[in-house]
């Protein structure tokens, strides 16, 4: 078949694990034109900003795999999905306890070939478990092999107003993909062994399995007005824990930035007019 214009494969491999399955994340080198004036404005800005698409990869060979359901963009091989839990809902529960646990279940991807999940614009990270437990937001997974055993947990986060947070616990030895919302670069690995830590605000992104949590309420001005729900987050145990203090920073700039935005794209809009 021929074409008025050559496709070329624009994608740049930034980081690759292998082991029964090869997971791969992809970045785009570059965004083409669209012909719709509101998103080509768009592009134009995540252009300047220097922001890259990305998109995972994942070649089986005769393995399994188990996807956050909705990250599936597509696939080829001989290639099959079973969802073997089924939907599980929590339903009205009565929330009693602190930390509630049910099983997590994933649809599995079985068999030969190529699997790609949805491009995003978000940071991928690759991660290798090694008989280990990790402990990490419902929103961050993406994908695992399904040597991997996951495990749903809720974390109340104000017993006030019961709030709570959705968390997943991943055990076992495999190969583990997930997205954070900032750069690795800005990512601070802290270790504890018998000790605690203690947090204003949620900016853990992992934590070891071994490593529990649990709030304290604190003095009004303590902290400031600005203290998350007047409550400190507390981690007590042995292990290493990811944080990410600059995510404060971008909740804070996140009003500004759309407001940038929103002017960019109007004087784009009038230059054009």
């Amino acid at each position: 078949m021929r074409a008025s214009f050559n496709i070329n494969n624009k994608m740049t491999m930034i980081a690759e694990m292998r082991n029964d399955t090869v997971f791969q994340i992809l970045e785009y080198d570059d965004l083409g034109e669209n012909l719709d004036p509101k998103i080509s404005m768009k592009l134009d800005y995540i252009k300047r900003e220097n922001n890259k698409l990305r998109q995972a990869r994942i070649i089986l060979d005769n393995s399994e795999i188990k996807v956050e359901p909705g990250k599936l963009s597509y696939f080829k091989g001989e290639i099959n999905i079973e969802n073997k839990g089924g939907f599980v809902g929590i339903g009205k529960k009565l929330i009693s306890n602190i930390v509630m646990k049910e099983a997590a279940h994933k649809p599995v991807v079985e068999g030969s070939g190529e699997v790609f999940l949805e491009p995003a614009f978000e940071n991928f990270i690759l991660l290798e478990l090694e008989d280990e437990e990790i402990i990490i937001d419902n929103k961050a997974f993406c994908a695992c092999e399904s040597s991997i055993e996951i495990t749903t947990l809720r974390e109340i986060r104000d017993p006030y107003l019961e709030e709570y947070s959705n968390m997943l616990k991943l055990m076992g030895s495999g190969i583990v993909l997930i997205t954070i919302p900032v750069s690795h670069k800005e990512i601070l690995k802290c270790k504890i062994y018998r000790d605690s830590i203690k947090i204003n605000g949620d900016i853990v992104l992992l934590r070891s399995g071994s490593i529990e949590h649990e709030i304290e309420k604190i003095s009004s001005n303590l902290l400031g007005d600005s203290s998350e729900g007047k409550f400190l987050n507390i981690y007590n145990g042995t292990g290493e824990l990811w944080l990410a203090p600059t995510i404060k920073v971008y909740e804070n700039l996140r009003e500004k930035i759309e407001e940038d935005m929103i002017e960019y794209l109007r004087d784009i809009e009038n230059t054009r007019n």
